[in-house]
């Protein structure tokens, strides 16, 4: 059984590990800034990009709390 804190820390790592993939997918926007003349699809990812962090953030908004009231009443 895991404590709350594990819960915490779960999140807290996973906004870095996050940060890093959309750092790494920012390095595809480059090259689909090339390829995009109209700029549709760079407008595109960009919605893509915004959208995943979005989530992210959200879902751990409510998944979070969620948890650590599930250890409490099990505790």
């Amino acid at each position: 059984m895991a404590t709350a804190v594990i819960y915490v820390f779960d999140y807290i790592f996973g906004i870095p590990i996050f940060g890093f993939m959309w750092w790494l997918l920012n390095g595809i926007l480059v090259e689909i800034k090339v390829v995009s003349a109209t700029g549709d699809v760079l407008t595109l990812a960009n919605y893509f990009w915004t959208a995943a962090l979005i989530i992210y953030i959200l879902f751990g908004a409510f998944w979070l709390p969620r948890k650590i009231k599930e250890w409490e009443v099990f505790r």
